[in-house]
């Protein structure tokens, strides 16, 4: 996954809940569904090696942000200004973000998922990530990333974290906004929430369930990421 942005919201990690309402030592129930339309973002299971459980609702949940992700069309040049045609776009990815507390660490926590936008109430199969290729119908790339938000945009700190999961399902329970006529780009970006249950081998699983409001960009790096 690669680095747009870091958003803004501070809370608690690993075995402490976050919420609107404050914070508590007891663990969450499983996560096992999306949590539905009201903002939030909320991880459960285990990555890298370590326990996750996470809850941003409600307050706690006010700068969960999204980025709908598109990359122009193989052979489109940008216009004097140095900007795309968005209608000569196409859906490379979008990511979700939070940023929370961890050990006393901002941490961001962020998923994305790629190249298929499936409409409310379908789903998509993850598949194993290969840069640079097509994927096709019905199928995604999803992966998960740990970063430090104080490192600027399109660079990596030395802890960061990032793995695409090898398998897994992507729901997809909201997803709004209207294209522009005749292309795939989303000029209000749209309200997106999901379920998506991910897994990295025998020994690391997350669930994840996230709403949020999405804005809409054009990254020139997608080309190469994803094929149309």
């Amino acid at each position: 996954m690669v680095k747009i942005r870091h958003w803004a919201v501070l809370s608690l990690l690993s075995s402490i809940v976050a919420t609107g309402c404050g914070t508590t030592d007891e663990p969450s129930p499983s996560l096992s569904q999306w949590l539905g339309e009201s903002q939030h973002f909320a991880v459960s299971g285990k990555f890298n090696g370590e326990p996750y459980d996470v809850r941003l609702e409600g307050a706690a949940a006010s700068s969960v942000e999204c980025v709908r992700i598109y990359a122009p069309l193989p052979g489109t040049q940008p216009d004097a200004t140095g900007k795309y045609d968005t209608n000569q776009t196409y859906f490379a990815m979008k990511e979700i973000s939070a940023t929370v507390d961890r050990g006393g660490k901002p941490t961001t926590l962020n998923v994305g998922y790629w190249r298929n936008d499936p409409a409310a109430d379908t789903a998509l199969q993850v598949v194993p990530r290969q840069f640079g290729t097509a994927i096709s119908a019905g199928n995604t790339w999803a992966d998960f990333e740990l970063s430090d938000p104080s490192v600027p945009a399109g660079s990596a700190g030395p802890d960061d974290i990032e793995k695409a999961a090898e398998s897994g399902t992507l729901s997809m329970k909201l997803n709004s906004g209207t294209p522009n006529p005749g292309g795939t780009y989303t000029p209000t970006g749209g309200r997106t929430g999901e379920f998506l249950d991910l897994t990295w081998g025998p020994d690391e699983h997350l669930t994840i369930s996230t709403t949020a409001e999405c804005k809409s960009i054009v990254a020139v790096w997608a080309q190469k990421s994803v094929l149309p």
